[in-house]
Parts: C-alpha cells; structure tokens; sequence
C-alpha cells in the first residue's frame, strides 16, 4: 500500500502545484517582438464579438475564461483528492477516484500535447502516470461491512 499512497500523493501535489503555476502564466504578459505580433496582441484584447444578448467579448477574454475554467477544475480535484484521501484511507473508492484522475488527466494530456506547449503537457502527464499507477497498485478486496 506504500507505492498506492506515494503515487496518490504525487499526482495529488502536482495538481496543486499546477494550479498556481497555471495562474502565474497567465498574468504574465509578453511583449510583441515585431509589428505583427503587436498587431495580433491588439486584435486579441480589443477586437469584440458581439455574441447576443448583450455578450460582447474579446478572443482575449475567451481564452482567460478557459484558462479560469481548467485551474478551477484542477484545484478541485487536488482539494478532493486530499480530503478523499484523509476520509477513505486505502479504500475501494479512493482507487476508483486513482481511475478518474487518471481519465481526466489523461484527456488533459492529449489536449496539451495537441495544442500547448512542455509545462502544461508535463503538469498533466505527471499526474496521469502516478495516478495510473496508484489505481494499479491500490486495493482490490472488497471491504466488509459490519
């Protein structure tokens, strides 16, 4: 049970740390290096899309929108997974928790190696594999009730 919760953790802290890197990237702000890319950054925060209903949006604000949207999503599980683990101990539901991780993490990895870059496919493939390996190597009997 050793490697269980040492992969269980491992996954668990690169969520977490993930999180506030993921949050740091995007406040940072790149200088445009030629006229075009200052052409493209000023089209990406100023040009707007009126969406209906009174929605006016920038291509920018879609993209700080899912860049909100995945490290919320990545901190819940990291907070669920620490408050699952302190709660279930090595149970039967804490590997299948291993199998969820390792789904949705997994699916982030293939959508950072399609369209990111090295940090986000590394903060994704990392907790992919320990979580693979934590829900093989966790617990398999059924627990008795009683």
């Amino acid at each position: 049970m050793g490697a269980f919760r040492s992969l269980f953790y491992t996954g668990t802290a690169v969520q977490l740390i993930s999180v506030p890197v993921h949050f740091l990237g995007m406040l940072s702000k790149r200088v445009p290096a030629n006229d075009q890319e200052r052409m493209l950054q000023d089209l990406l925060h100023n040009y707007r899309f009126n969406l209906g209903a009174g929605f006016v949006r920038t291509l920018s604000d879609f993209l700080t929108g899912f860049g909100v949207v995945y490290g919320v999503f990545i901190l819940f599980f990291g907070l669920t997974n620490v408050f699952a683990i302190r709660q279930a101990g090595d149970s039967r539901f804490l590997r299948t928790l291993c199998w969820l991780n390792a789904l949705c993490m997994a699916v982030a990895t293939v959508i950072a190696f399609k369209f990111f870059f090295l940090f986000p496919l590394v903060f994704s493939l990392v907790p992919c594999v320990a979580f693979l390996g934590a829900a093989l190597a966790g617990p398999r009997q059924t627990q008795q009730v009683g």
